[in-house]
């Protein structure tokens, strides 16, 4: 991946030991409704559904999320965010990578292009 994605990835990886906790945790973060699902934040993502359950299951266990109550039959889990800072700083830092790979491609001078020599 290039651009802002890697940068993304970057940070995620150093700040939570995953490439993708910084994605998700934004993608909740911005979502209208406290209330979600997985499949919400697989679509605001493009993540793999094992990716983002997981990293679901991660936020639930430190207590970010909660997991509500599912009447009987009813096959999606739905999530409420809980009230925490973590949410804004996430958010932030997101914003940071990507203006920190935009100022970065802006500085990187582009590789011309090889040439065969005939």
């Amino acid at each position: 991946m290039a651009g802002a994605a890697s940068e993304e990835l970057t940070w995620s990886k150093t700040l939570f030991g995953t490439q993708h906790m910084l994605q998700v945790a934004n993608s909740i973060a911005q979502l209208p409704a406290a209330t979600f699902s997985a499949p919400e934040v697989e679509s605001a993502t493009r993540l793999a559904a094992s990716t983002v359950h997981g990293l679901l299951t991660a936020l639930t266990h430190v207590e970010l999320l909660q997991r509500l109550p599912r009447a009987a039959g009813e096959r999606i889990q739905r999530y409420e965010r809980k009230d925490h800072s973590f949410w804004d700083a996430t958010t932030h830092l997101f914003s940071d990578a990507r203006a920190a790979s935009a100022a970065k491609s802006k500085t990187t001078p582009s590789r011309p292009k090889k040439t065969e020599n005939r």
